[in-house]
């Protein structure tokens, strides 16, 4: 196999490995990056459940905050990019500083843990970028992308496991967060983006 072609997948089929399920979302990943190298899965030794029964492909649309981590360390372009090669469409995208209100809101489910302030300050170190992503299987895709939230567990590959902090903070100053459900995606896109800021 291609040297290039097994740096980019090998990340996904570990974790989907580790993941123990039969029909990961990484499966159209996959897929997509062997076509791009004009090869055919089924022809070669693959893990056949990632193959057998691929996800069915549903167009979504995901929020993604690039956290202030991964703007002081001039990541945009190349996180971007890297959701950008996977077919992605952008259908929104601005900055913005936020307040205490919204990221109290937004962290509404650990706002009463003791670690919450130290949570939102760093949220607050700078602007954070909010991006709107649409695609099939966009949100299990993008969180695939991502790694896992603890950079420290995330594969070498991963905008996580490449760029994330390996130390104490590394579930926070983790580049990116990506919305995790359909139902999260449609709250979180109402709070960061107004009527008219979406695209088609």
């Amino acid at each position: 196999m291609d040297r290039r072609l097994a740096q980019s997948v090998r990340p996904l089929c570990e974790g989907a490995l580790r993941s123990g399920r039969s029909n990961p979302p990484k499966s159209g990943i996959l897929i997509s990056r062997f076509a791009a190298y004009g090869i055919r899965p089924s022809t070669f030794d693959f893990p056949s459940p990632f193959l057998k029964s691929p996800c069915p492909m549903t167009s979504e649309t995901t929020l993604i905050l690039f956290k202030p981590d991964g703007i002081q360390k001039d990541l945009t372009g190349t996180v971007l990019a890297r959701y950008l090669a996977e077919g992605f469409k952008i259908r929104g995208l601005k900055m913005m500083a936020l307040g205490d209100e919204g990221l109290t809101e937004h962290y509404a489910h650990i706002a009463d843990f003791p670690f919450f302030p130290k949570l939102k300050s760093f949220m607050q170190e700078t602007p954070v970028i909010a991006l709107a992503l649409e695609g099939e299987n966009v949100i299990n895709r993008v969180r695939d992308i991502l790694g896992p939230t603890d950079s420290k567990e995330a594969a070498e590959g991963t905008i996580r496991g490449d760029f994330g902090n390996k130390d104490e903070f590394s579930k926070m100053r983790n580049i990116c967060h990506a919305s995790d459900s359909p139902e999260s995606a449609e709250v979180e896109l109402k709070r960061f983006f107004g009527d008219g800021e979406l695209f088609a």
